[in-house]
């Protein structure tokens, strides 16, 4: 009988890899920029504009109706159920740098029962890189001439860049064996990957594949592993794996004329005004 000992080991080097915090974003940064005082007001101003339009829509539609709930119970029913919600972003640089590149991706985590309030809501990251992608040691793409046009293949990295770090959050979410309830990822389970099987499209390096995506074995680090669509596919495969339900939340652009034309209708019966069609 085959012994399983080599097998528990190699789980547990893994599992100690991430927890020790070897991952991408420790060697670049140790925390994420976050949004100014200014910005955040200016969040919160906007939200409430829109949310006090629709307000005026759906109840002119006669769309507010009571429900059978009762938060006490709710509650008491779902204490036990743990939610986490994954996302990831890229923030827009300016820095003197030829391709600034600032993303990072994180998970908002819930826990009703929890008996302490900051455990009972935090936010938890991931992954985090800050660098600029044609330096050739960005340890993030091995450096590559681009033969494709040289602003599209940036934004075409910085985009790849983003869906392997949501991708490599839930991946190192069933490795650590999170007792997940629901989780929620921002976004298409399965992104397409046709725009980035462009000729040039550089490979991952070996450190950013290694770190990414830890149950990589050695043998699959030469350069076509390592380019996008494979380590994609891969973490795809790794995460169909997981013993708690993930589900992709897809925000589309398909619904803005609608919405567009359903405010203009509202304007032009005084429902709401031409200020909040404007701003909204």
């Amino acid at each position: 009988m085959q012994s399983k000992e080599p097998d528990i080991k190699a789980k547990n080097t893994i599992v100690n890899k991430i927890k020790n915090g070897s991952s991408l974003f420790a060697n670049f940064i140790s925390q994420a920029v976050t949004a100014s005082p200014k910005v955040q007001k200016n969040f919160l101003e906007v939200t409430t504009k829109v949310a006090g339009t629709i307000q005026k829509i759906i109840k002119d539609a006669d769309l507010i109706v009571e429900l059978d709930y009762k938060g006490k119970d709710f509650w008491f029913q779902n204490r036990d159920k743990i939610s986490c919600f994954v996302d990831g972003g890229i923030d827009k640089l300016s820095l003197l740098s030829a391709a600034p590149l600032s993303i990072r991706a994180g998970s908002y985590i819930v826990k009703p029962n929890a008996n302490k309030p900051n455990e009972r809501e935090y936010f938890e990251e991931s992954m985090i890189f800050l660098g600029d992608l044609y330096d050739p040691k960005n340890e993030l793409y091995d450096l590559a001439d681009d033969d494709y046009e040289e602003d599209q293949m940036t934004n075409k990295k910085k985009d790849a860049a983003r869906i392997i770090f949501e991708a490599a959050t839930l991946v190192k979410h069933i490795l650590l064996n999170r007792n997940f309830n629901y989780c929620f990822l921002h976004g298409p389970l399965e992104a397409t990957a046709m725009p980035f099987t462009v000729p040039g499209f550089p490979t991952f390096t070996k450190f950013a594949v290694e770190n990414l995506m830890p149950f990589y074995s050695k043998k699959n680090l030469d350069p076509v592993s390592r380019h996008f669509v494979n380590v994609y596919l891969d973490a795809i495969n790794f995460i169909k794996k997981s013993n708690f339900p993930i589900y992709g939340i897809v925000e589309t652009s398909n619904s803005a004329p609608y919405i567009k034309n359903l405010l203009f209708n509202y304007k032009n019966r005084d429902i709401i005004s031409n200020k909040d069609f404007n701003d909204t």
